[in-house]
């Protein structure tokens, strides 16, 4: 009674390859958005394309004001450890400091194409080789050091900036970002730690406060995969936070509060 199928469009997978399924006219289709599409009604119906829109929504950022400085940790200290994947600048630098000011050690990681231990809390390693994050967590956290609490990601502060994206500053940022990421919570889910540490995925400038501002489309994809992080291995905590384009010390001080 639907008729002759009128395109073949979606896939789905099937026994290890996908097979097509047929779209007929008077479909109802489930969106991500969770909005159901519907055919055009005859000429002069009323449309309930209409009625539709009011259930799209738009997410929209709106500023915070950043707490004054207090006095000492908000709650007990407890010794523990902390691995950054810096951004070799200020902000590593920073929770670096304000954490060992807390009574806690830091393992501070730079992207390369090697593994080597720089120092005894500094190391290189090649991105995209999942063996160099094994054995990171292997060497850089065995008997003699106070148990992970906190994994920092801040390697997609390295892409370049908006202005200067091109494919190949996009295929560095894929590497150090969300490349990367993946490997890095592959070793955390194999390391079989009793209490396993809080990851932190820090962006700067990947979602919109104002209309107008750029958007760092380098490091946007890592904000999608912290979704996929929290619902296959919700035992990290997965966090996203993005810093601002033009953020000082106070946003760093900030982001340490979160931490």
């Amino acid at each position: 009674t639907l008729g002759q199928p009128v395109a073949w469009a979606q896939l789905y997978p099937a026994g290890g390859r996908c097979v097509a399924a047929p779209t007929y006219p008077w479909q109802r289709v489930r969106s991500w958005l969770d909005v159901e599409t519907v055919p055009a009604p005859p000429h002069g119906a009323p449309t309930e394309a209409a009625d539709l829109r009011e259930k799209i929504y738009q997410l929209r950022w709106q500023p915070a004001s950043i707490p004054p400085d207090r006095d000492g940790p908000s709650r007990p200290v407890v010794p523990g450890s902390w691995l950054i994947l810096g951004d070799g600048g200020i902000t590593a630098d920073t929770l670096r400091d304000n954490l060992e000011l807390h009574s806690q050690t830091c393992v501070l990681v730079e992207p390369g194409t090697e593994f080597e231990r720089l120092t005894p809390d500094s190391y290189r390693l090649d991105p995209t080789r999942p063996e160099h994050f094994r054995r990171l967590l292997d060497e850089a956290f065995g008997d003699d050091r106070c148990p992970c609490r906190g994994v920092v990601h801040l390697w997609d502060l390295l892409a370049a900036p908006t202005t200067d994206t091109s494919e190949d500053s996009l295929q560095a940022a894929t590497t150090v970002g969300p490349v990367s990421v993946l490997h890095l919570v592959q070793a955390l889910a194999r390391a079989g730690w009793p209490e396993p540490p809080q990851l932190w995925l820090v962006t700067r400038g990947a979602q919109v406060t104002e209309t107008g501002d750029p958007v760092s489309i380098a490091q946007a994809p890592v904000w999608g995969m912290g979704r996929t992080i929290d619902h296959e291995h919700p035992e990290l905590r997965c966090t996203r936070a993005d810093l601002s384009e033009g953020g000082g010390p106070q946003e760093l001080r900030a982001l340490f509060a979160e931490l």
